[in-house]
């Protein structure tokens, strides 16, 4: 990533959602991302990972979006029937919102959270309905 407002791929398409990377502060990685393909975020700078035979501080998107994978593959697990768009649903609507008030280019949603999400699916079960077809261009 450049940090800029370009779209890159394949973050930018409509059926992936789009990650940034946020600090400890839950402030927004200078090298993230920044337009209106941004869904969520999550911890992206400095976060432990492997690196050749042990570990290492590591710095990226490619580090922020395995937080909100492992996040809706907990949610999956226990919410078994929710279809794709419903699980992406309840990370969008229980983000810990950041940067300005709603959804932002910055932040997307907010930061994801996992227990949010758990309450949100059981608040609002999943039903199985298909997805609106989206607008036409």
């Amino acid at each position: 990533n450049n940090g800029d407002s370009s779209e890159d791929y394949p973050a930018s398409y409509d059926d992936v959602m789009s990650v940034a990377a946020i600090d400890e502060q839950e402030n927004i990685a200078s090298f993230s991302q920044f337009n209106d393909k941004v869904d969520i975020c999550a911890p992206g700078v400095n976060v432990e990972s492997t690196v050749g035979d042990g570990y290492g501080m590591k710095s990226g998107t490619s580090m922020a979006t395995p937080h909100v994978s492992g996040v809706a593959l907990l949610l999956w697990n226990n919410f078994p029937t929710c279809m794709n768009f419903e699980i992406r649903n309840a990370l969008e609507q229980s983000a810990k919102d950041l940067g300005t008030n709603g959804p932002d280019i910055y932040y997307g949603h907010g930061a994801v959270k996992y227990w949010a999400a758990f309450d949100y699916l059981t608040n609002n079960p999943c039903d199985n309905s298909p997805p609106p077809p989206p607008s036409p261009p």
